[in-house]
């Protein structure tokens, strides 16, 4: 009896590391109607560091850092991206990550807030909070490099995304 319960418990484990937070990932059903920024390259942080570098694609696809796969949505001169971190040593090893900001012209965005509503006491910076602004916002240039495929994004297969692609483009 005491062993079955711990084959339970190791495969109730073993099945919690695979499953993903998608509820609040909504950005990637919004049609990107016109895109005002260049999507040939790379946008990297100004004094920052390669893993703080966005990649946005023309199918609405974003990638940022290793294998942080997302949308984003462009409405006026605002941007919001919304990506997957991934963390292995949470029950969800997929959580929801947003970042806010504005177009400063094709080459440039301003990221004002990162929001996170699960990093609450679990990561610095975050105190209590579900927001992190960033005061000075922090500036994003474009220059072209070889980008990653957007074809490698894990979630292009799922279910969930394929419906919601589907009723993007019923509107």
């Amino acid at each position: 009896m005491r062993k079955t319960l711990i084959y339970a418990i190791l495969i109730l484990l073993l099945f919690s590391s695979c499953l993903t937070n998608k509820e609040g990932f909504t950005v990637y059903k919004n049609k990107n109607n016109f895109i005002p920024l260049k999507l040939n390259g790379v946008f990297y942080l100004e004094d920052g560091y390669d893993h703080d570098n966005i990649v946005l694609y023309s199918n609405g696809l974003c990638f940022y850092y290793q294998n942080y796969w997302g949308a984003y949505s462009i409405t006026n001169d605002t941007i919001l991206i919304q990506y997957f971190h991934v963390d292995q040593q949470n029950f969800y090893s997929k959580n929801i990550m947003e970042l806010y900001g504005m177009i400063e012209s094709d080459t440039s965005i301003l990221i004002y807030k990162k929001r996170c509503d699960w990093c609450e006491n679990v990561y610095s910076g975050y105190k209590n909070k579900k927001e992190r602004m960033y005061k000075p916002p922090r500036l994003y240039i474009f220059k072209e490099r070889v980008k990653q495929d957007s074809t490698n994004a894990w979630f292009l297969d799922k279910k969930w995304y394929l419906k919601g692609i589907e009723s993007k483009n019923l509107k």
